[in-house]
């Protein structure tokens, strides 16, 4: 369970791409935040990406939610 990191590199992604969507996952799933709460903080902790907005705007156009463990 957790972002498949193996695949990632396998893809031709970078360490530091990786590290920062890695952080970006925990941040949605590990720190005790709803998700709007999360979402907030993500798009004030982390710069504007194509992966940080992929992701921002998968979760917040998600008809069902997410997941979380």
């Amino acid at each position: 369970m957790g972002l498949n990191t193996v695949g990632l590199t396998r893809r031709g992604f970078g360490k530091e791409r990786i590290d920062i969507i890695h952080n970006i996952f925990r941040a949605l799933y590990q720190n005790g935040m709803n998700i709007s709460q999360a979402l907030d903080y993500i798009e004030e902790k982390y710069n504007p990406s194509p992966d940080r907005d992929y992701i921002l705007e998968f979760v917040r156009k998600s008809e069902r939610g997410i997941i979380r463990g």
